[in-house]
């Protein structure tokens, strides 16, 4: 009888015995296995705030850049702006001294009797209408 209690129990302490160090031995490994998990998805989540800090970066000196153009644009177009304004302004002068100029050659021209290209075409006209009729 003492063989068959030692055969069922050696095992079953064995076993028992087995299983309590073993089960330390599981948590263990699973904190372990949880705690490589959590450095993995630190170093995921890293990685990926690194990447979006480096696209930020470059969109930021993108910004920078077309603030910078955009400021140059905007001088630029002022300076054309006042430059075309003294232009309409010059050609405005030139506008009313060039009839100022028409009015005193159209005086001129009635003080001294000369005839007007028109006028002299016109005559001209009927002197070979009148030659051309005498003609025929």
């Amino acid at each position: 009888m003492e063989t068959w209690i030692i055969n069922i129990l050696a095992p079953l302490l064995t076993g028992l015995l087995g299983w309590f160090t073993g089960r330390a031995k599981t948590k263990q490994e699973v904190k372990a296995m949880a705690v490589d998990n959590e450095m993995k998805t630190a170093k995921y989540y890293q990685d990926i705030l690194d990447d979006m800090t480096e696209r930020l970066q470059k969109a930021m000196d993108n910004l920078l850049k077309c603030e910078a153009e955009y400021e140059k644009i905007i001088a630029e177009n002022r300076k054309l702006i006042r430059q075309n304004q003294q232009l309409i302004k010059q050609n405005k002068e030139l506008i009313d001294a060039n009839e100022a100029l028409i009015g005193e050659l159209k005086k001129l021209k009635e003080i001294c009797g000369k005839e007007t290209p028109k006028k002299r075409m016109r005559k001209t006209a009927k002197k070979d209408a009148e030659k051309d009729a005498q003609k025929d």
